[in-house]
């Protein structure tokens, strides 16, 4: 979806018929846009996002982004991950006890984000 002039905003991986917005509304912080899903190769539920220079993301290049806040709310352990791959409920997350606020920051590979 095009959010701006010469940046589009890519999502991958939302369950089908979950998207609660279409192209044109405003969206606030915070706001339900969809639910996670579990589509192509995968092991669980996953978001791919990005902000993108063209609207096709195979073609296109990364723009530079800051998340103004979001909690760590966990990770993903990654010796289960590979587990995973042969036996989905080997799938381990380890969620901590009390959520840590992040700012002006990118989650980590196999961070457990909250951005609600």
């Amino acid at each position: 979806m095009q959010i701006e002039p010469g940046v589009w905003a890519f999502y991958a991986h939302l369950q089908t018929g979950s998207v609660a917005v279409e192209i044109g509304d405003q969206v606030a912080t915070g706001q339900s846009i969809g639910r996670l899903g579990n589509s192509g190769n995968s092991i669980g539920p996953h978001l791919h996002f990005g902000l993108i220079d063209g609207p096709n993301p195979l073609t296109a290049n990364s723009v530079p982004m800051v998340i103004d806040r979001y909690s760590l709310t966990g990770s993903v352990d990654p010796a289960s991950l590979f587990a995973a791959l042969g036996d989905p409920e080997a799938l381990a997350l380890q969620r901590d006890a009390t959520p840590q606020p992040q700012s002006g920051t990118l989650p980590m590979n196999m961070a457990i984000t909250d951005f609600g």
